[in-house]
């Protein structure tokens, strides 16, 4: 990790609050909704089924605002009195959320491909809706309706011609496609796996991260050397490594869902460029320029 001082540790942690809110009101002022000739609208229009394409991305859009929630709490966590270990679990957060949420919004993949992602994530969700229910010993009847969903959603994908997967003995393993891992996904969509691992390192309490990301050595005050105790801290160098990783993940679905949605690319270009220079974020990570480059963008 960089080693850089306290004073550059509180820029780069300034950043982020306005990040949000210039985000916040871009959003607003297109009022949520495609452009015309947007990539989404055209989508939507090839589509046999207009209303899968639409679920992808309302599945996208909702991870994106739980990706900012998690965003405004991480810097929350560092702001007077810090946290040494609460920021991890807000970066973890915002880069599972904002992984998964532009693998819904990908604009290089195919109307299919969308479709079948968005039927995985639903298929998975249904899975542990029911696992939440056995858990918590609730109704039979509850199960059952979960079961029915499941039921109607395979029916569904199977008239549009959307494989259900079977696993072994034939039972369900998944409806479109194998739903990926987070740690598979983050490291798709971020290119960070080791910056995940170590974050959910940190979150699960494992030791190894836990003392060397949040802990400090000092001495007793009476100057013997041959006692020395942990005291929690984190360094400058740390929220450094954070905040930059939790911002590089938040910008990239709002990026994914700004261009196929046919919005205004220069000013979220405008917007991006700001936060990343503020916070000194090495040129190769910006990776919007390349889409501003291309013919027709």
């Amino acid at each position: 990790m960089d080693i850089i001082d306290y004073a550059t540790a509180r820029r780069l942690l300034a950043a982020i609050p306005p990040l949000h809110d210039a985000v916040a009101a871009f959003f607003n002022d297109h009022l949520g909704r495609p452009f015309p000739l947007a990539p989404m609208a055209a989508e939507i229009a090839a589509c046999r089924d207009p209303e899968i394409i639409r679920t992808a991305y309302s599945q996208g859009s909702i991870l994106v605002e739980v990706a900012a929630d998690h965003l405004v709490a991480f810097s929350k966590t560092l702001t007077e009195p810090v946290e040494a270990f609460a920021p991890w679990v807000s970066v973890r957060a915002v880069m599972e959320t904002a992984a998964l949420a532009a693998w819904f919004m990908d604009p290089a993949i195919t109307v299919d491909e969308r479709a079948n992602r968005s039927f995985a994530f639903r298929y998975e969700g249904l899975i542990e809706q029911a696992k939440f229910l056995r858990a918590s010993k609730s109704k039979q009847s509850d199960l059952d309706t979960v079961n029915e969903r499941i039921e109607d959603l395979e029916a569904k994908a199977n008239r549009l011609g959307i494989p259900k997967l079977r696993g072994k003995d034939h039972k369900r393993s998944g409806v479109g496609m194998r739903m990926p891992s987070v740690t598979e996904l983050v490291s798709q969509v971020h290119d960070d796996e080791a910056g995940y691992r170590l974050a959910s390192a940190v979150t699960h309490g494992h030791h190894w991260a836990v003392q060397q990301m949040g802990y400090t050595f000092y001495e007793r005050d009476d100057g013997t050397s041959d006692y020395v105790r942990l005291k929690k801290h984190i360094s400058p160098g740390v929220v450094g490594y954070l905040a930059a990783r939790t911002v590089r993940a938040f910008v990239k679905p709002v990026w994914y869902k700004s261009l196929q949605q046919g919005w205004d690319l220069e000013r979220l270009t405008g917007i991006l460029e700001a936060t990343y220079d503020a916070m000194a974020i090495v040129e190769r990570v910006r990776f919007w320029r390349n889409d501003m480059a291309s013919p027709g963008s």
